[in-house]
C-alpha cells in the first residue's frame, strides 16, 4: 500500500520565474532606481493628458503611481510583504 500511494503521488515543479512573480529583491530594486524628482512631473502631465481625453481609468492609475513613488519605500515593502502573506496564507486554507 505504501508503494502504491508513492507511485501516485506527483511532485510539482517550481515553476519559472515570470516578470509578474513576486519578488521582492525585484521590487526593492526597481524602487531604488526610481528618481522621484524625475518622474513627478513627467506622471503629471501624462494624468492631465488622460484627463483631457476622457479616459477616467488611465489616469487614476497614473496617480496611484505617482502616490506610490512619493510614498516611503519601506513602508511600502512593509505592506508588499504583509498583503503576500496574508494571500498566501489564504491561498492555503
Amino acid at each position: 500500500m505504501t508503494t502504491h500511494k508513492k507511485h501516485h503521488h506527483v511532485v510539482k515543479e517550481p515553476e519559472a520565474n515570470s516578470p509578474f512573480d513576486f519578488n521582492l529583491n525585484n521590487i526593492a530594486n526597481i524602487l531604488g532606481k526610481i528618481n522621484v524628482m524625475d518622474m513627478a512631473p513627467i506622471l503629471e502631465k501624462m494624468a492631465s493628458r488622460e484627463a483631457e481625453g476622457n479616459n477616467k481609468g488611465k489616469e487614476e492609475i497614473i496617480r496611484s503611481i505617482k502616490t506610490l513613488l512619493n510614498s516611503d519605500k519601506g513602508e511600502l515593502i512593509a505592506i508588499l510583504i504583509e498583503a503576500y502573506s496574508i494571500s498566501r496564507i489564504s491561498g492555503k486554507k
